[in-house]
């Protein structure tokens, strides 16, 4: 019983080594194919980019169309207010 004491604490340490070594290789995979390797959040800091902002935000104006041809009262007559 003695032996299961010792055992875990000497391959506890080989064990680390290799989960350490394998998070590096996934590192440099990640990398390699261009992902991110670490991400942060922007909540509660500035962000000076004014793509970001929602106030730079070209929204287009949904057109209002007039009828010409079909109207009631006939061609001759001015257009509707618009």
């Amino acid at each position: 019983m003695a032996n299961g004491g010792g055992s875990s604490a000497g391959g506890g340490g080989a064990d680390e080594e290799a989960a350490a070594r394998a998070q590096e290789e996934e590192m440099a995979m990640m990398a390699a194919m261009g992902f991110p390797v670490g991400f942060d959040s922007t909540q509660g800091k500035g962000v000076d980019d004014k793509r970001c902002k929602a106030e730079g935000v070209r929204r287009k104006e949904k057109r209002v169309y007039r009828q010409y041809m079909n109207r009631r009262g006939g061609f001759n007559r001015p257009l509707d207010e618009v």
